[in-house]
């Protein structure tokens, strides 16, 4: 049994209400003996006590009829209706709740007064939906409900019945399906005259005042009219001429719909009558006539219309009958017989409204029509829509199923050309004609001429076509497993469609998991081919529509994986220009492949083919080419004769021995042989042959072979001659005097040879002697400083350079180092194989001299400016004095590096500054950029100190100068203008009352001037401030704001003129503040920029600014910043497409302001506030809109995660304690998942909004997902 909240009611639970309801307390009299419910009588008893008995509760009642009960009744038997009835009845007695009373009035009619509060149409209808679905799951039923919200309890109950009877007949107008209506006085006022029209029924059929109408069909590519729908108008004498829609629906109701149709279908056969005595048969148009549902169940339909057709002499294929498809939702079974009978009787049946319904394609399938009209509304406004891709779809399946399609409801030439296209030429609408009457419609057909409705000709080609389209045939069974690669394809003389493929034919193109191209293949397979395979299926689809065809053609997938296709096509059918085809394919890429190596091998063979036998007992010459012997230097029977009784006869003596092992070794099973031999020619001489073999079939006692030979004279001349170069070379080799070695690349960098000079010039005597010290590489005897500009070269020419020269340094074999000068040049080895080849001489004594040279030039240059100059000589490890000034005595003096050093630092008293020192000497000479660095330090003189300033300087790859320069008096010098400088700022601090700032960033220091106490300026000096700008000042500029402060630097150095940047700081100790510095760039003679500028409190500012931003009471933004901030977020795709917006507000804020007054409802949004901010992220946006209505947009987050953290805010606010109030507070929260279309606050606001409004209706406290 189903619970009761699924069915749109809520239990009760007190005694009070119990007894109210009063269950089955009441007398059996008051009851229905049948539903075990109340009897009318009873109902209204009841009702009247529960209403009159509780005041402050409001009620509906709610008036229920079960759709095609009736029909259940005539297919089941009364028996099954009745217990049918019976288990509806106990049904509502287990779901109905306390509070409530029901009652069965008559037949299939139920109604039930239930309080406002517990009830839930839309939960109640699917509900009952559910309850009827799961009865009998081969009938459908339909619920209607008809619902009266009691206002006005005064009323009598059998009014109140009457009203919600009223709003049920409304709903069970219009479309099939379950259906509820609520009443309002509208309703009674259209029923009103739905009864006075109902009144006047009978007389206006008896006074012929109901007139036939007639709207012409037409075909489109004539302009003939086709034939007309009989429509009906009521030309009422006080009303004028009223529509179909005013009194149909009101026949329908009253049970005289079906008197009114065979009304209209004697005008119309009457009509007919004329028309044919007037224009004869071939002139009369045929009329197409509309049957209602309630005819489809009466058991004379076929006997009247037949009776009918022959009271006026016609034939019944002149008068169509047109149903719709909502008589089959109704009674499939009914329909599908009453069609077949009216068939057979020779009647033409149409479709009308195809594709209006819920199941047109099973209606399609199941019942057996002549003529579909298409229901425009797939087209919609413009024929490029999807709408018109479904209709030029819908015709085309019409075509195949042979039936005949008339699109109504046709009102623009741009839809008559569009419908046209795709092949729907028969077309009914304003467009064309209005529904006239009989005079207007006889006028349009003395105009023009009348044919009839053809069938679309589908000639089939192929016995048994047909079955392709049935899913249970053995065709298909056999297409889809057993033909391999195969496809059903439709040819228009331009667009090759796949409209059926099995799955080995979409493996064989590489489309199964690729559904772009899959998408292509099917729609144009001519598409997708390259030009001159394309030619090759045209042709053959053209042949096609004669017969049978093949054609070969290459296909290239998507992936570009080509593949070579024979493709068999048989025809099936041919309707009009279009023709089915059958493909069968198979891939033949091998053949392909196979014959094309064919074709290379005999094309390309340069010598000659020999055929052998080979046996136990000898080899055999079966065949050879003509080039064969023409290389043997004789004619083919020459040929023959020397090697009739020896087939190897040709070969020299010498070499027999070679090709009888390449024929044993055929024999012993291996596939190929080869040798090379030499081969006596038919004048004495001889040439050389390289002869391949292989088997080319085995059997038990013997193998067959095929040889190719090839004359190679030419390569074994040259060959020798080769050799003897080379020894010729090698002498030439050893005897030039500079080193030349050649070594690989790709394989690492192996020597393969090094002449005799080259040796002697590291060391060696020979190439073997320095292998063996060395080995093979390369790279060993390179000083390692100058492997990397080695390694450079080599890639260089690698890609192609020009011969590069270059200058090393090299390691001799006693370890002392020399330098090296030559060329290398890129070249490939016998094989093919990339190398290098140097040459190269040694230049250590002329690098030395050069070296000693540019020392001098230095030196000379340099004294002018500086007072010592020093030479460091990593490579020898030693100091020498260059030039001194101070102490002349001491120049040429040499060192070792390391004494001269510890010497040096000696006299550095700081230990900060040798560090410094050292490190400015090392950083030099491990760079390779040769860009001056300087050390500034202090260092003792005697009993005094003076300031020296060093400057390193790189020369060479070993050498580095070192310049010391006294720089005392220019220090003191500085510090006089930094004072005066000083004395600017602090002026411009005291005078502003703002920090000045002075940034250097050759120094990276900061000066920062600053009033702490009160007492005056003070400079504060930050060194390294950018370097460890995260640790020296993390206790004052706020960790959250670092990354700012560094990007204004940043700025800075890119190029900016000035900058700005608003950030917390702790200055005073006092805690963070806002402040905001506003800098600009300046630059000193000495070529450094300076940031400079001022930094001012905006505490106030920043206060002011968040008090317009912000709610006064909560603390979260307002509802001017929240919109600003949401739609500023929904900018980002990325938020748009995974995120959530939530809409919340308090349940019944107004009692608490009323109850507990102002105050306490004010803490109550504080706590609301509070409890979102600590729930959730601070890059969420949180605000209050207004009273007590929350807005938050949750950001790039899983719709799960909210609906937990919403209940945990919903359970930490009832657990709040509001005075005066007798319950705890309670949420109701309205949740929409954002997409991303959405790109206003509008937009997600809206939606959410409303499904808070469904949290408030089903009952409040509670969560609603907008779309669930």
């Amino acid at each position: 049994m189903r619970p009761a909240w699924e069915l749109g009611i809520a239990k009760g639970s007190s005694a009070q209400e119990e007894d109210a309801g009063g269950g089955l307390s009441s007398p059996v009299s008051d009851h229905d003996a049948l539903s075990g419910l109340l009897s009318r009588s009873g109902f209204n008893e009841r009702v009247r006590t529960l209403v009159d008995g509780h005041p402050n509760e409001s009620y509906l009642l709610v008036y229920g009829d079960i759709d095609r009960f009736k029909v259940y009744n005539d297919l089941f038997g009364t028996p099954a209706g009745d217990r049918l009835l019976a288990d509806i009845g106990a049904m509502i007695r287990d779901l109905m709740p306390a509070g409530a009373v029901a009652a069965r009035l008559r037949a299939d009619h139920f109604v039930c007064c239930c309080p406002r509060s517990s009830f839930d149409p839309d939960r109640m209808l699917a509900g009952l939906d559910s309850w009827f679905s799961s009865y009998r799951e081969d009938f459908t039923f339909f619920v209607r409900l008809g619902i009266f919200p009691i206002d006005d309890p005064s009323l009598d109950v059998s009014l109140m019945c009457d009203r919600a009877l009223l709003a049920l007949r409304s709903a069970k107008s219009g479309y099939a399906g379950s259906k509820y209506v609520f009443y309002d006085e509208k309703l009674r006022s259209s029923v009103l005259k739905e009864q006075e029209l109902a009144g006047e029924m009978i007389a206006a059929l008896e006074g012929g005042q109901f007139v036939p109408y007639f709207q012409p069909q037409y075909r489109y590519a004539t302009g003939r009219m086709i034939g007309a729908e009989v429509l009906a108008r009521w030309n009422h004498p006080t009303k004028g001429l009223l529509g179909p829609l005013e009194f149909i629906p009101v026949f329908e109701r009253n049970g005289l719909i079906a008197t009114f149709d065979y009304y209209i279908w004697d005008q119309a056969c009457r009509c007919l009558r004329s028309w044919i005595d007037e224009r004869g048969f071939e002139g009369a148009p045929r009329l197409s006539v509309n049957l209602s549902r309630a005819d489809i169940y009466r058991s004379d339909l076929c006997t009247y219309l037949g009776g009918l057709v022959e009271r006026y002499g016609f034939s019944a294929e002149l008068l169509h009958l047109e149903i719709t498809e909502s008589a089959y939702m109704e009674a499939p079974e009914q329909l599908i017989g009453v069609v077949t009978k009216l068939r057979d009787a020779g009647f033409i049946v149409e479709m009308d409204d195809f594709g209006s319904g819920y199941s047109s394609l099973n209606t399609l399938k199941d019942v057996p029509v002549d003529v579909l009209k298409l229901d425009m509304g797939f087209l919609g406004a413009s024929a490029s829509s999807r709408g018109g891709i479904i209709l030029a779809s819908v015709v085309r399946m019409a075509r195949w199923l042979d039936l005949p399609i008339i699109a109504e409801g046709v009102e623009t030439k741009q839809q008559a050309a569009y419908l046209a296209s795709v092949g729907c030429d028969y077309m009914q609408g304003y467009l064309f004609s209005k529904p006239v009457d009989r005079d207007t419609f006889e006028k349009l057909l003395e105009g023009t001429a009348v044919e009839g409705l053809a069938h679309p000709f589908a000639e089939s080609l192929q016995d048994g076509a047909a079955e392709f389209w049935d899913a249970d045939s053995r065709l298909t069974l056999i297409f889809n497993g057993y033909t391999g690669p195969a496809a059903i394809a439709e040819y228009d003389g331009e667009v090759c469609e796949l409209i059926r493929i099995n799955g080995e034919f979409a493996c064989m193109l590489d489309i199964v998991d690729d559904e772009v191209s899959a998408e292509l293949v099917r729609k144009n397979f001519l598409g997708v081919l390259q030009q001159e395979d394309r030619a090759s299926l045209e042709e053959a689809l053209q042949a096609a529509g004669e017969g049978d065809a093949v054609c070969e053609l290459r296909y290239r997938s998507a992936a570009g994986k080509g593949r070579w296709l024979r493709l068999h096509l048989r025809p099936l059918s041919r309707t009009g220009s279009v023709i089915s085809l059958y493909v069968l394919a198979e891939e033949t890429t091998e053949e392909q492949a196979l014959r094309d190596r064919l074709a290379a091998t005999r094309d390309s063979i340069p010598g000659g083919l020999l055929l052998y036998e080979v046996t136990d007992g000898g080899v055999r010459l079966l065949d050879f080419s003509d080039a064969w012997a023409e290389l043997c230097g004789c004619d083919r029977d020459e040929c023959l004769r020397r090697v009739r009784d020896d087939a190897i006869a040709v070969v020299c003596e010498d070499d027999r021995r070679i090709v009888e092992e390449a024929f044993r070794k055929l024999q012993s099973g291996s596939r190929l042989a080869s040798c090379t031999m030499r081969v006596n020619k038919g004048d004495g001489g001889f040439f050389w042959a390289h002869v391949s073999m292989s088997t080319a079939y085995r059997a038990d006692d013997c193998l067959y072979a095929v040889a190719v030979v090839i004359d190679v004279t030419k390569e074994r001349e040259s060959e020798q001659r080769l050799r003897r170069q080379n020894e010729a070379q090698q002498q030439l080799y050893d005897a030039i005097p500079c080193g030349i070695v050649r070594y690989t690349v790709d394989d690492g960098q192996h020597i393969v040879s090094i002449n005799k000079k080259g040796c002697e010039l590291l060391g060696y005597r020979n190439m073997e002697e320095f292998i063996a010290s060395s080995g093979d590489n390369a790279l060993m005897s390179i000083h390692a400083d100058d492997v990397p500009r080695h390694r450079a070269a080599i890639e260089r020419l690698r890609n192609g350079s020009k011969p590069l020269d270059f200058a090393y340094r090299y390691y001799r074999s006693d370890g002392t180092v020399g330098w090296i000068e030559g060329t290398s040049a890129y070249e490939l080895g016998p094989e093919g194989e990339p190398m290098i080849q140097s040459a190269f001489l040694d230049v250590s004594g002329r690098r030395q001299k050069s070296h000693e040279l540019d020392l001098q030039r230095f030196t000379k240059v340099l004294c002018s400016v500086y007072d010592e100059i020093f030479e460091f000589e990593s490579l020898d490890g030693r100091f020498r004095v260059l030039y001194s000034a101070m102490n002349p005595e001491s120049i040429g003096i040499v060192l070792p590096l390391d004494e001269a050093l510890e010497r040096w630092m000696a006299r550095i008293p700081d230990g900060v500054e040798r560090a410094g020192l050292r490190k400015t000497f090392e950083e030099c000479r491990a760079s390779a950029s040769g860009k001056p660095s300087a050390c500034t330090y202090k260092i003792s003189k005697g009993d005094n100190a003076v300031w020296c300033q060093s400057t390193f300087i790189r020369v060479s790859d070993s050498s580095m100068l070192c310049c010391n320069k006294d720089v005392t008096e220019g220090l003191a010098a500085e510090d006089r203008r930094r004072a005066w400088q000083d004395e600017r700022y602090r002026l411009l601090t005291e005078m502003t009352n703002k920090m000045s700032f002075d940034y250097d960033s050759d120094t990276d220091t900061v000066l920062l001037y600053i009033d702490r106490t009160g007492d005056g300026v003070e400079a504060q000096v930050i060194p390294h401030y950018l370097e460890k700008l995260a640790s020296t000042r993390s206790g004052v500029v706020h960790p959250d704001d670092m990354d700012d402060v560094r990007r204004m630097f940043e700025d800075a150095r890119a190029g900016a003129a000035e900058v700005s940047t608003e950030y917390r700081a702790n200055y005073y100790g006092h805690g963070y503040a806002w402040y905001r510095a506003n800098l600009f760039v300046a630059h000193d003679n000495a070529g450094a920029w300076h940031l400079v500028g001022l930094i001012e409190n905006i505490e106030d500012e920043r206060d002011l600014r968040y008090r317009a931003e912000n709610d006064a009471t909560t603390g979260l933004s307002n509802h001017a910043t929240t919109q600003d901030l949401v739609a500023a977020a929904l900018a980002n795709l990325a938020v748009r497409e995974h995120s959530v917006c939530v809409v919340l507000d308090i349940d019944d804020f107004k009692a608490v302001n009323d109850n507990s007054g102002h105050m306490e409802g004010d803490a109550l949004l504080r706590k609301v506030g509070l409890v979102l901010r600590s729930s959730f992220r601070e890059s969420d946006v949180i605000g209050r809109v207004g009273g007590d209505e929350f807005v938050l947009l949750l950001k790039e987050v899983d719709m799960d995660v909210v609906l937990r953290k919403l209940n945990q805010v919903r359970a930490r606010i009832s657990a709040t304690t509001v005075p005066g109030l007798g319950h705890a507070p309670t949420l109701s929260v309205g949740v929409y998942a954002t997409c991303s279309d959405d790109r206003t606050y509008r937009d997600v606001f809206t939606r959410a909004d409303e499904a808070l409004y469904q949290a408030k209706r089903a009952g409040k406290n509670r969560i609603q997902v907008y779309g669930s």
